[in-house]
């Protein structure tokens, strides 16, 4: 009997689709892979194949738009994702294993309703995610993002701040200090921070 496949879901910008990412297509599971320069996913992948699993048989990798809010990408690419680590494996259930955002795509679906409905996951496994928000986000909304060496670095703010997953990485506990202690950011006004996109 086949083991319960693993379906992989990486973190922030641990997924490539170039037709995707500039929204010249919509939701789909092809031309997906790891980003160019970027290990994390291919560290998982090598760690999993030496324990004996094998890609698109009992190892799945449910890459996503992480542009997009993590409810969006649980309902548009991690269900497609288990129904095809299902159909592959002979398996009613899969292992979800989220590694930092990819854990909250995966937490998003096991606490919706589709999933009630389902029931198709055995476990879920989360690594490195910020449950409770990452205090980088917040720096990174607020004082902006600048990537590259000096004379040629490029500010990635605009970008940043029009993605609604790094609002939904924003910390949920009390990290801005105010006169009267530690406050959480939905107790106080941040500059920078975009109202309509701060809810989760």
């Amino acid at each position: 009997m086949p083991r319960t496949p693993v379906v992989f879901v990486p973190g922030l910008a641990g997924s490539f689709n170039l037709t995707v990412l500039l929204d010249w297509r919509g939701p789909t599971l092809s031309g997906w892979d790891f980003p160019p320069f970027v290990d994390q996913g291919k560290i998982f992948l090598d760690t999993f194949k030496r324990a004996g699993y094998t890609r698109d048989l009992d190892l799945f990798w449910a890459f996503y738009d992480w542009r997009k809010s993590v409810a969006d990408n649980a309902t548009n690419y991690l269900i497609p994702w288990i129904d095809r680590a299902r159909s592959r494996s002979g398996r009613s259930k899969v292992i979800l294993v989220g590694y930092s955002m990819g854990g909250l795509v995966s937490r998003s679906y096991i606490q919706s309703d589709a999933y009630a409905a389902r029931n198709d996951v055995e476990r879920l496994i989360t690594l490195g995610t910020p449950h409770r928000g990452a205090l980088n986000s917040l720096e990174q909304l607020v004082n902006g993002v600048q990537k590259g060496p000096w004379p040629f670095r490029v500010s990635l703010t605009g970008f940043a701040r029009s993605l609604p997953a790094s609002y939904q990485l924003l910390p949920e506990y009390a990290c801005l200090e105010s006169a009267s202690g530690l406050v959480k950011t939905t107790e106080t006004t941040v500059p920078e921070l975009s109202t309509a996109l701060t809810d989760r």
